[in-house]
């Protein structure tokens, strides 16, 4: 149809012209169906709530989806309002679903198959557990004398090398060539004012 307008409204263009205008044209179609071809969705994905018996919502329960055919697994927690969500799901299936928590009977679902670029809703309904908890182990290890919520590379030094660590002007960054991350006052490719020094732990 372009094409046909194109040659009744502009008859003075010369057909060789015309043939790469239509040449152009055509590619630009064909690129924009390739970018449409890899723009298309290759997963799945799965969401629903998990409540109790009486209708309210089951906080912190794991939801794990197992893809029995290949031994993959997905997990998910149950957010403060009861829903859950998985996303990057391998499509078919069958899937096996297993919803516990603790203080709840675990439930599980088989036979789930997952349709290719569609959100498969489980709603999952939990029973109180009849039996009592007696007892409770609680295991843990350790305090350690570092911080745990810094995290990262990190090189200690000593007193010992201090002092013998060759400075003229008693500069940081010459102490900081003692650590193969170092780079000037940059280190491991950062940048030098993110970096933390600490004196004596």
């Amino acid at each position: 149809m372009f094409f046909q307008v194109l040659n009744y409204f502009i008859p003075n263009i010369k057909n060789g012209m015309k043939q790469t205008i239509k040449s152009l044209l055509l590619s630009v179609a064909a690129m924009l169906c390739v970018v449409n071809a890899f723009a298309q969705v290759t997963t799945s994905s799965m969401n629903g709530t998990v409540r109790d018996k009486s209708g309210a919502v089951v906080p912190g329960a794991v939801v794990v989806a197992l893809h029995t055919p290949s031994g993959t697994q997905y997990n998910a927690v149950v957010n403060l309002d009861g829903r859950f969500f998985i996303n990057g799901m391998r499509s078919g299936g069958p899937y096996t679903v297993k919803v516990s928590c603790l203080g709840y009977q675990p439930v599980s679902y088989t036979e789930i198959t997952l349709a290719l670029g569609e959100a498969y809703t489980l709603n999952a309904s939990l029973s109180d557990d009849t039996q009592a908890l007696e007892e409770a182990i609680v295991v843990s290890t350790a305090a350690t004398k570092f911080t745990t919520e810094k995290t990262g590379a990190a090189t200690n030094i000593n007193s010992r090398q201090m002092s013998v660590m060759p400075t003229v002007n008693r500069s940081i960054s010459d102490m900081a060539k003692l650590s193969p991350y170092a780079n000037g006052m940059s280190f491991a490719g950062g940048d030098g004012r993110s970096s933390n020094f600490t004196v004596d732990g």
